[in-house]
């Protein structure tokens, strides 16, 4: 079963600030900070029992398991940092497995586009502008926020548009 119109349509209000939260907070500090994640994960308990059928929203529990343990081995080989990790293991329940696929292709779209993007603002005036921002300065490194934010908005979007 793909995510219902309806369950976007409830899910949106609620997970849009926090995924431009996190977006914010990961360009500025690159850190997404707990109670962002905190809140969205929490936030499921009632919005997947008034979205979702009671039993399907009891199965979403098992996504953020499954994120997890995927998300601690791209975590132990430096590939995925501690906020992403939790940022995804919050946005899991608010994914059907059947829509993973594109979620997936969704995230690489914003991954490819967000770090085009960034790398670009970094040698524009924009820097100048924001001196502060520890993302401009952090070598090697990507905020995975201003990708993780778009693609669950937009997976939203697309299913509560049809």
């Amino acid at each position: 079963m793909s995510l219902p119109a309806i369950a976007a349509l409830w899910y949106l209000p609620v997970l849009v600030p926090l995924c431009l939260a996190a977006m914010w907070t990961d360009l500025t500090r690159m850190k997404i900070p707990n109670r962002i994640n905190d809140v969205m994960l929490l936030a499921f308990i009632p919005l997947g029992f008034i979205a979702l059928p009671w039993e399907t929203a009891l199965w979403q529990w098992l996504n953020p398991a499954v994120m997890l343990v995927i998300g601690l081995g791209l975590h132990a080989l430096r590939a995925m940092g501690g906020g992403d990790l939790k940022f995804m293991i919050a946005a899991s329940p608010y994914v059907m497995r059947p829509d993973l696929g594109r979620m997936m292709v969704l995230l690489a779209v914003f991954l490819l586009i967000g770090f085009a993007l960034h790398r670009l603002a970094r040698m524009s005036p924009l820097r100048r502008m924001t001196p502060n921002w520890t993302s401009w300065s952090a070598t090697g490194r990507y905020p995975m926020g201003l990708s993780l934010g778009p693609a669950l908005i937009a997976y939203l979007i697309l299913s509560a548009t049809g």
